[in-house]
């Protein structure tokens, strides 16, 4: 049995994630003859790799971040920019041509509430910001005399 990595569950996770990337940079080397980055079946599973590794990365971060932080909640833009991340690699990696239309039309559906939902959500956090800066810097009330 290999000894547990250092950090828990974060140390297993980038482990794996180590793995993963170590795994993802040698693939083409153990199969010289196959690997044509030209290729537009090799160039979407090599990106696809490369977008799993960085939703694990994100969702790592997430994972940090709540920990770290103590309270019972994950932001819920975490989750939305992670959902974003995986819509994405799901649309890179499926096949336009051979996918049914209803697959395509509920993706870009599924997209676009999460797109307006994240720009909605940044809208809110935008305008508090802007109140607070503007209760910070407000000028100060006339003095007495």
């Amino acid at each position: 049995m290999p000894a547990q990595p250092p950090g828990g569950e974060a140390g297993r996770l980038r482990a794996l994630i180590g793995w993963r990337i170590q795994e993802a940079s040698t693939w083409p080397c153990k199969s010289p003859g196959r690997f044509n980055p030209l290729d537009h079946a090799v160039f979407q599973v090599v990106f696809g790799g490369i977008l799993t590794v960085l939703i694990a990365l994100e969702f790592g971060h997430a994972l940090q971040y709540f920990f770290s932080r103590g309270r019972g909640i994950i932001q819920a833009k975490i989750v939305i920019v992670i959902a974003l991340l995986a819509i994405a690699r799901k649309v890179i990696v499926t096949d336009p041509f051979e996918a049914a239309p209803a697959s395509v039309l509920a993706l870009a559906a599924l997209t676009l509430a999460l797109g307006v939902t994240y720009w909605l959500m940044r809208e809110r956090d935008d305008r508090r910001r802007t109140v607070a800066a503007g209760v910070k810097g407000a000028a100060p009330g006339p003095k007495a005399a």
